[in-house]
């Protein structure tokens, strides 16, 4: 059956000696279904003759590691004691694991001044998402009806965006924002709501 190990991932390469030979010289060849050898691996020396290394598969499929002792550091000395052995690798995809992205937004609103600040800003799963761009804020009554809008191209080095806009609520204390915020190639966009009190 083999080792199971992704593409573009380390697989790991390991040949213990029985008899704990130290000084040894371990090749690995690393050959594809079809015989064609893919890459060779000098494997180090760890402990008590067990000589490790790693390497890494670049596609799916099926692989096999040949592992040669040699008498010497060269490598060209072949001992005669040890069989040759061999491993086998099932390489697969990686995982692949999606991005989860979130808008958040925080807001204040000073109702003596009629001004209200919006920070905005997206998070890519669950951390701050530093190198957004293009962020549109719309400010609307809970009508559906738009208080105030603005754009900005690029974030603060945070990765926040702050909005400052003056703002008449009226006799509505019940507010929502929409925001999109550009994150890997995507607009993202998301929507709180907030209340005015005074």
């Amino acid at each position: 059956m083999g080792l199971t190990v992704n593409i573009g991932a380390e697989a790991p390469l390991s040949l213990q000696l029985p008899d704990g030979a130290t000084t040894k010289s371990v090749v690995a060849t690393i050959v594809a279904a079809d015989g064609t050898p893919v890459d060779t691996v000098g494997l180090t020396h760890k402990y008590n003759g067990l000589y490790t290394g790693t390497f890494i598969p670049s596609s799916a499929g099926n692989l096999f590691a040949q592992f040669v002792v040699y008498n010497d550091s060269g490598a060209t000395n072949l001992d005669q004691v040890y069989s040759i052995r061999t491993e086998d690798y099932n390489v697969i995809p990686a995982a692949v694991v999606a991005n989860t992205y979130r808008v958040r937004m925080s807001t204040s609103y000073d109702h003596i001044n009629l001004v209200q600040e919006v920070i905005a800003w997206a998070e890519r799963n669950g951390e701050r998402a530093t190198s957004s761009s293009n962020c549109t804020v719309a400010v609307r009554r809970s009508s559906g009806n738009d208080v105030w809008s603005a754009s900005l191209a690029t974030p603060n080095s945070d990765g926040v965006f702050r909005f400052v806009n003056s703002f008449t609520e009226g006799t509505d204390k019940t507010f929502y924002v929409v925001i999109g915020i550009n994150v890997d190639g995507v607009t993202r966009v998301g929507q709180e709501p907030f209340f005015t009190v005074g």
